[in-house]
């Protein structure tokens, strides 16, 4: 009886240890007391219970992505997450967020969900991809600016949800109190 219950105990450890891991309320990268756009958008943008996705406005439904004027080739590519897996996916953006001085200026290329965000407070729109762990319980995302921030949402904008392609170069902005990252003269395609 007692040697049954030593891997009884383990595996209920073990299943404790990767729940909490994906706790929502876990730890973030440090923004001082506000809310990142990324967590703003995901939240808002998350898939429901029953599947479908809120959004705070019409959301486009384009199939097609208008040509991006900033082209990156792999030679360029610092940090290509395409190439990982979803996990590694997912602990390389959230590192970019808690050291964001490691990779500025690097051309970063990922693969991921695009969301975006309107903040009526400032008047802005703010556009994500975001990718989420092996387990599918935790997400992570990075703000982009495709090409000079010229295309008009919703118009040469992917649906909200699809599944699409970013490259730009990395950088950090400050706003209201808080520092962001973000891909700077991003192109954008579906995946």
């Amino acid at each position: 009886m007692k040697l049954r219950s030593v891997p009884a105990i383990l595996l209920v450890a073990c299943l404790a240890f990767v729940l909490a891991g994906c706790n929502a309320a876990g730890a973030k990268p440090p923004a001082g007391n506000q809310t990142s756009p990324v967590e703003a958008a995901r939240d808002n943008a998350a898939p429901a219970s029953d599947g479908t996705v809120k959004s705070t406005s019409a959301a486009p439904t384009n199939e097609y992505v208008a040509p991006s004027k900033y082209a990156y080739d792999d030679a360029e590519v610092n940090v290509d997450l395409t190439q990982m897996s979803g996990t590694a996916v997912y602990s390389a953006v959230y590192q970019m967020m808690v050291d964001p001085q490691s990779y500025q200026d690097q051309v970063v290329k990922m693969q991921g969900v695009f969301y975006s965000q309107y903040d009526e407070a400032i008047n802005r729109r703010y556009y994500f991809i975001v990718v989420q762990d092996a387990t599918a319980c935790c997400a992570q995302g990075i703000e982009f600016v495709w090409d000079d921030g010229e295309h008009v949402y919703p118009d040469d904008y992917p649906a909200e949800g699809a599944e699409a392609v970013v490259c730009g170069r990395f950088g950090t902005y400050s706003e209201r109190s808080a520092q962001f990252a973000y891909l700077n003269k991003a192109s954008l395609a579906l995946a």
